[in-house]
């Protein structure tokens, strides 16, 4: 296989440390089967390449029931996927490194930082996510848990066709736990929560400056999305300076309740909720919010089609 680097069959384990793993293709690194470990410290995982039949180009890969620590350093360059974690029993954690600069895939229509999917558990501490493609940071499928302390997604790019950019997502039965993290300068959604059984949990963090997609299917600009029967739980959240609402949720009995919170400055609503969607405020305030430039409003809490709101000790001011 034309790899960096390859190691799989149950019970290995490999420690690399100030490492350069650049210009592979398909993979640059691929760790396998329950009981492989693997610590890789100060690396630089780079310009990983798609195979000619256009398929790959991931940074890392971690499969199998494997686990993986990376401690320091950076993934960068790397095409489709910077960092891949896949299946039930596989463990990734990433400490304190930079994974940045997915280029999409050969459609434009994905270039995702980290991802973790079909049940595995991926971890992220002091880590910062920029400048990749589609969206930053993605938990998807049920069983699949992601944790995100003191991180920072930053300036994802919309795909192609000028859709997403998301800085974060849950979608379809996977969990995200979020504390003390900075969502900034996304596109289209900042947090994006989508589909039955996909649960967020956010606490203490900043979601700021979202922008609105320019395809067609580009949303409004939103700093938390809620959809299709998702939940989003968040304390503390500051949501600011958004081309669109601050909150939205809508959509098959979807819920986003927000304590503590404080919508600042975003454009068409603070907080908006339709579509069989509920929203519920605690001790939060709503402020300073302006006119959007294609849709108007600048209301503090807009409520249609039928929703379900509910708040206490609200203030919506300026």
């Amino acid at each position: 296989l034309p790899l960096g680097s390859y190691f799989e069959r149950a019970f290995a384990s490999v420690q690399a440390e100030a490492c350069d793993v650049r210009d592979n293709v398909r993979l640059g690194v691929l760790i396998g089967d329950a009981g492989t470990t693997a610590v890789l410290r100060d690396c630089w995982i780079r310009d990983t390449q798609a195979g000619p039949d256009a398929q790959g180009g991931y940074g890392i890969q971690v499969e199998e029931g494997a686990s993986l620590l990376v401690d320091g350093g950076e993934i960068s360059g790397n095409t489709e996927l910077g960092v891949l974690a896949v299946a039930s029993g596989t463990d990734v954690t990433l400490r304190d490194c930079w994974v940045r600069d997915t280029l999409p895939e050969v459609t434009g229509r994905k270039g995702v930082g980290v991802e973790a999917q079909l049940g595995a558990a991926l971890t992220a501490e002091g880590v910062v996510v920029g400048e990749n493609w589609a969206t930053g940071v993605l938990a998807a499928d049920p069983g699949t848990e992601m944790a995100l302390w003191g991180c920072t997604v930053q300036d994802t790019s919309p795909d192609s066709l000028g859709n997403t950019g998301y800085g974060v997502m849950v979608r379809d039965g996977a969990t995200i736990y979020a504390q003390g993290c900075e969502l900034i300068s996304n596109s289209g959604v900042g947090f994006a929560a989508y589909g039955s059984d996909a649960l967020a949990v956010l606490r203490d963090s900043v979601i700021s400056g979202t922008m609105a997609g320019t395809g067609k299917k580009g949303t409004v600009g939103s700093g938390v999305i809620a959809q299709l029967g998702a939940q989003v739980l968040a304390e503390g959240l500051i949501v600011r300076d958004s081309d669109g609402p601050g909150l939205y949720t809508g959509v098959q009995g979807a819920l986003l309740s927000c304590t503590g919170c404080s919508l600042l400055d975003n454009r068409f609503a603070g907080a908006v909720i339709k579509y069989q969607g509920e929203l519920v405020i605690r001790s939060s305030v709503i402020s300073g919010t302006r006119e959007s430039a294609n849709l108007g409003g600048g209301v503090g809490v807009y409520a249609e089609r039928p929703a379900d709101f509910e708040a206490v000790q609200l203030t919506v001011v300026d």
